[in-house]
C-alpha cells in the first residue's frame, strides 16, 4: 500500500510538472493564483519537481532499505504542506496536494518496525527469495 501512495505522488508529480513548465499561466489561472511575470520562476519550480520526483523512486520501491529516505521524502512533502498552508487562498490547493501523500505514507511508514529488513519467508538469516518475502526483524 504504502508503494502505491508513494508511486501516485510520483506520477502525479510527473504529470502536474509539464504543464506547469509548458503552459505556466494556464495552470496558475485553473488554480487561481496570480499571473506570474515572468513565468521563469513557476517552470523553474516545476522542473524541480520533476527532478525530487525522480528522488522518490527508490524510496518507492523499497522503503524498508531505503527508510532515512523515505522519511526525508514525508519531510519534504510535509515541508510543502506547511509552507503553503501559511499562505491564504489558493496556495492552500498545493499543500493540500502534498498533503494527501505525506500523511498516508507517514502513517504507514510509522507502521513497520525499526531494523526491519525484506527476507525469505522461509528463514529471517539473508537469502532472499523475491516470490515470498516478508518482514523480519
Amino acid at each position: 500500500m504504502a508503494r502505491l501512495i508513494a508511486c501516485t505522488g510520483i506520477v502525479a508529480n510527473i504529470l502536474l510538472a509539464p504543464a506547469g513548465f509548458a503552459a505556466t499561466s494556464m495552470l496558475l489561472a485553473i488554480i487561481r493564483l496570480a499571473p506570474a511575470s515572468p513565468t521563469l520562476r513557476p517552470r523553474f519550480v516545476s522542473m524541480l519537481l520533476i527532478l525530487l520526483s525522480f528522488f522518490y523512486i527508490s524510496t518507492a520501491f523499497d522503503p524498508i532499505h531505503f527508510r532515512a529516505n523515505a522519511w526525508l521524502a514525508i519531510g519534504a512533502r510535509s515541508a510543502s504542506v506547511a509552507f503553503f498552508f501559511a499562505h491564504m487562498g489558493s496556495y492552500r490547493l498545493i499543500g493540500l496536494f502534498d498533503a494527501a501523500f505525506a500523511i498516508p505514507q507517514v502513517v504507514l511508514l510509522s507502521l513497520i518496525p525499526a531494523g526491519s529488513r525484506l527476507t525469505s519467508e522461509v528463514d529471517c538469516s539473508g537469502g532472499l527469495n523475491k516470490s515470498r518475502m516478508r518482514l523480519c526483524r
